[in-house]
């Protein structure tokens, strides 16, 4: 989330070392795409929306059924920093956002 992402590097900026890396990210929200989908059909849509995984088409593209990135973020929050955002909440304020700018 966009202030969670800025914070981090007033984080890095203040407290961190000079010519070190920081891995950003927040592990509450570490899931794969199908839950991401599932959770926002039924969370976000309250399942006015459905998933449907068609495996055999992943399989014939070469993508992983399921592949979950982690990043280790301990160095950036042993300098203080911890996300502030969900997951889905992040949902909700992307889609309120946009049917303010689009007035639906």
């Amino acid at each position: 989330y966009t202030s969670d992402a800025v914070s981090s590097i007033f984080t890095a900026m203040e407290s961190g070392r000079d010519g070190e890396c920081y891995s950003v990210a927040n592990p509450d929200t570490y899931c794969s795409i199908r839950n991401m989908a599932e959770m926002v059909a039924r969370d976000i849509a309250q399942n006015k929306i459905s998933v449907e995984i068609h495996l055999e088409d992943i399989k014939k593209s070469g993508y992983a059924e399921t592949l979950y990135m982690q990043l280790d973020v301990n160095k950036i929050t042993s300098l203080g920093w911890k996300p502030y955002v969900n997951l889905r909440d992040m949902y909700k304020y992307m889609i309120n956002y946009w049917v303010e700018q689009n007035n639906v």
